[in-house]
């Protein structure tokens, strides 16, 4: 007989006790390789089930309101963006509008949490390879453990498990390409080595030579909107004429908005550093000390473009070295944007 637990919670929000039936495992079922959980929150029920077919994992969660159903299907590391979606907006007690997006398997997922006059909820949603989309809306619910708790509390049941299966099964010889590989030839790595995440390993001293170089650098910031067609060339020489400096000025562009400064001596930098900002013709530009957070995504943040492909590398480890253990960690290297080898785009 399935095994089953359901979550009832009142109108005012107050659920009852976990309830399972004799013989509870927390683990897949090992004949049929099925798990299935359910949970009521106001006036909708949600239904988890997890398969196994040919030793992959999928995961489904249902929303049914009103005999009209809707349903999510993804895999393990969707679950566990989901997880720490859920989580976060569990802790960050601030209202407003929250988004999160990946891909996994060529389908776009987004976690989304806003607020209507029912109060917080949370849509989940994924768009496949044919452009459809498909949403459910879990709603926050009232004190006590509500829908976004007890759905966490539920899918935490499974990553555990999940992580242990996929590591198991991990390939033991990755498959990588030969150099001078072709673009064709790199893809078709990728895909039959199947994998979505990649582990480096960086040295001590590559990592120290970039941290020694960055430790005198500064963060340029500005008002990007009201500025149009900036010259980082020229408001280069301008703030070198402006400090008188001696020693060479490099800048690399870090962002909308954003410009690392690389000064040859740290003495120039300090002193720069005090001025805490600098006019630009009309425009006024902040100065900030570098840290290993500038030029990383924030957690939840949405980017229209990027320049890079790994989103949010920090620069410390910016390095052609570094790039290249990445590239044949992702199925084979090929080469890195002019631009970037030479810092003018990071």
């Amino acid at each position: 007989m399935e095994e089953r637990e359901r979550v009832r919670v009142s109108k005012g929000g107050d659920p009852a006790d976990l309830c399972a039936s004799d013989g509870e495992n927390s683990g897949l079922d090992a004949r049929t390789s099925r798990w299935k959980r359910s949970f009521e929150v106001e006036s909708k029920t949600f239904e988890i089930e997890v398969e196994r077919k040919k030793g992959k994992m999928q995961v489904f969660i249902e929303e049914r309101k009103r005999g009209v159903s809707s349903w999510i299907k993804m895999g393990p590391e969707s679950l566990g963006f989901v997880v720490e979606g859920l989580a976060l907006c569990i802790e960050d007690t601030r209202t407003g509008r929250w988004v999160r997006k990946w891909r996994e398997r060529g389908r776009s997922f987004s976690l989304l949490r806003d607020e209507n006059k029912g109060g917080s909820f949370i849509r989940l949603g994924v768009e496949d390879l044919e452009k459809k989309r498909f949403n459910i809306f879990i709603p926050k619910g009232n004190e006590g453990k509500g829908g976004w708790i007890v759905m966490l509390e539920i899918l935490k049941a499974l990553v555990g498990a999940t992580k242990r299966k996929e590591f198991q099964k991990e390939e033991k010889m990755p498959v990588a390409p030969c150099a001078g590989s072709s673009y064709a030839e790199v893809v078709k790595g990728q895909k039959r080595n199947g994998r979505s995440v990649a582990r480096i390993e960086v040295s001590h001293k590559d990592l120290c030579q970039n941290l020694n170089r960055l430790d005198q650098c500064i963060v340029g910031c500005w008002d990007s909107k009201s500025v149009k067609g900036e010259d980082l060339r020229r408001w280069g020489n301008q703030m070198a004429r402006s400090w008188g400096l001696r020693g060479n000025l490099g800048l690399a562009k870090l962002e909308r908005g954003k410009v690392l400064l690389e000064f040859e001596m740290r003495a120039e930098a300090e002193k720069a550093l005090k001025m805490e900002g600098i006019l630009i013709g009309k425009t006024m530009m902040r100065l900030e000390k570098w840290n290993p957070r500038s030029g990383c995504l924030l957690e939840g943040e949405e980017k229209s473009e990027a320049w890079v492909r790994i989103v949010g590398l920090p620069i410390s480890l910016w390095n052609r070295d570094i790039f290249r253990k990445v590239g044949e960690k992702c199925g084979g290297f090929l080469a890195i944007d002019s631009q970037t080898e030479k810092l003018e785009e990071l």
